[in-house]
């Protein structure tokens, strides 16, 4: 499993049914924000499979979930696909900095 992952699942105890099939959200009872973050988790575990719609966050988060949502895609970048440099904390750093002066 992906460190996103488990951090997603950390948050959303109710995704850790690996067999959840995302087109059946809503009859398990997923709420739009369970279903985003599911939606992000299936990406972190096979992208080719299940990509991942950026839209989803703005359509569908609340302005409390935006801040999870993009660590654990920073957090996947970083440490499950090594596709940013080893010198990221100057721009977590940042986006911590922007969080705390957002509107």
């Amino acid at each position: 499993m992906k460190e996103a992952t488990a951090k997603v699942i950390e948050s959303f105890p109710v995704l850790s049914d690996q067999g959840v099939d995302l087109n059946q959200w809503g009859a398990i009872g997923l709420g739009k924000t369970e279903a985003v973050f599911l939606q992000l988790a299936m990406f972190f575990e096979d992208p080719e499979k299940h990509p991942f719609d950026l839209g989803s966050i703005v359509h569908h988060l609340d302005e409390e979930w935006i801040p999870l949502a993009f660590e654990v895609i920073f957090l996947y970048l970083l440490k499950d696909t090594c596709l940013l440099p080893g010198n990221s904390e100057i721009l977590l750093n940042r986006l911590q900095q922007v969080n705390s002066e957002s509107c």
